[in-house]
């Protein structure tokens, strides 16, 4: 029995990787199992490591600022014809400071990497839009990359979500130079537009720190730069779906680089070549932390599970917990055979990371029983 494994993280416990070793390791002492291992994510935090862990290339490593100006030590990944695959999280990332305060966060240090992959001829980059502790609209990362933003005072400075408002002009002549011939893609999982009550800051800047006070300042940034970009760039982007991303860096990439937005998990799809490998395999095996409603818009499992329909292949869900029956699942994705939970019992977390690696393997061997009686 053929089996391909293309299971998302699951935050906090195991990497997409480690699922992976995992349930191998589970069912290593049977013969009639063959597995194909393929780490993989929806274009947030892990995409760099399901890249990496899939096609040839090496990992670049660099200092760059992190969100507070600070420097750290960050890495991207550069395949074997110079393409570039950067992690908004690897240098913008919530997890680098520890008081949050998105009005005063800044990308910057995405735009070194960029500015570095350039250096090295890349000619496509691919931006993985999620984790960021930042609402600053882009503006950092593309400062770093040559766009000049003016105050009233025609003083040119790094604008963070908290300056958005002071922003009269911008010059983005030296980045559109730049980056001439250069294809940027920003991948997402979301479809927010950049302002509003579905945008940046209304869903995402709390959890990065703002209280509702700051995210009616964010929220208003986000409108000013928006009015700037139209007055000066002639561009309107700030309805399309994924401008919202990462603080708004989706409608940078949008208005500064004429680059394009991309589903992350479709896009990581076809650059694993996941048609492919689907052909020839009995069951797929596939999940996240949570299964809940939001798993079947843009997140690895919904795309996973589209491929699977499309093959005709029958897709098995191995999550932590589950607020969503099998029947329920079914609608959707006929193909779902089965779910299995790590954390049938919805523990809180705090329990639950203890023991992870049992509950998994738990889950895992009453996943293998069933194959067994099929």
């Amino acid at each position: 029995m053929k089996i391909l494994i293309a299971s998302d993280s699951f935050k906090g416990t195991f990497s997409s990787l480690d699922i992976c070793f995992l349930i191998k390791k589970e069912f290593s002492h049977n013969s009639n199992f063959e597995f194909t291992c393929l780490p993989i994510a929806d274009g947030g935090e892990g995409s760099l490591e399901a890249i990496a862990s899939n096609i040839k290339g090496r990992f670049i490593s660099l200092k760059t600022n992190n969100p507070y100006f600070r420097k750290i030590k960050t890495k991207y990944f550069l395949d074997e014809f110079n393409n570039a695959y950067i992690e908004v999280a690897s240098s913008a990332g919530l997890s680098l400071i520890k008081n949050l305060n998105p009005l005063k966060t800044s990308t910057y240090g995405v735009g070194e990497q960029v500015l570095d992959a350039l250096k090295k001829d890349a000619k496509k980059i691919y931006i993985f839009l999620g984790g960021s502790a930042t609402n600053d609209g882009g503006c950092g990362l593309f400062s770093a990359l040559g766009t000049k933003f003016y105050n009233e005072l025609n003083e040119e400075f790094i604008p963070t979500g908290g300056t958005l408002k002071n922003i009269t002009k911008i010059d983005n002549s030296l980045t559109t130079k730049l980056l001439k011939n250069i294809e940027v893609i920003g991948m997402c999982d979301v479809n927010n537009p950049l302002y509003g009550l579905n945008g940046a800051a209304y869903i995402y800047a709390p959890q990065k720190g703002a209280t509702k006070e700051d995210v009616l300042k964010l929220d208003e940034g986000l409108k000013h730069l928006d009015s700037i970009i139209k007055k000066d760039l002639k561009k309107d982007i700030s309805l399309i779906e994924g401008a919202g991303a990462a603080g708004g860096i989706g409608a940078s990439i949008l208005a500064f680089s004429n680059g394009i937005l991309k589903k992350g998990i479709e896009e990581i799809l076809n650059i694993l070549n996941f048609d492919q490998l689907i052909k020839d395999v009995d069951y797929v095996i596939t999940g996240e932390g949570k299964l809940d409603k939001q798993s079947f818009y843009g997140k690895v499992i919904s795309g996973v599970a589209t491929h699977a329909l499309k093959h005709n292949k029958n897709l098995i869900l191995l999550v932590g917990s589950s607020e969503i029956t099998l029947e329920e699942a079914q609608t959707l994705y006929p193909c779902i055979k089965y779910i299995f939970e790590t954390n049938p019992n919805h523990l809180p977390f705090n329990k639950v990371k203890k023991h992870a690696k049992v509950m998994y393997s738990q889950a895992i061997h009453k996943l293998l029983i069933e194959l067994l009686n099929k």
